[in-house]
């Protein structure tokens, strides 16, 4: 998946929007595990 997103972030005009991306989707990756762990 993050492999998908930085292959696409070719442009330079595209990289902060595909950094932001990433963060997000790391983010949301923790948030997810943290809730699979609680239940």
């Amino acid at each position: 998946m993050l492999t998908m997103i930085m292959m696409t972030g070719c442009e330079e005009k595209e990289d902060a929007v595909n950094h932001r991306h990433l963060i997000y989707l790391s983010l949301y990756k923790e948030n997810t595990y943290k809730k699979a762990g609680e239940i």
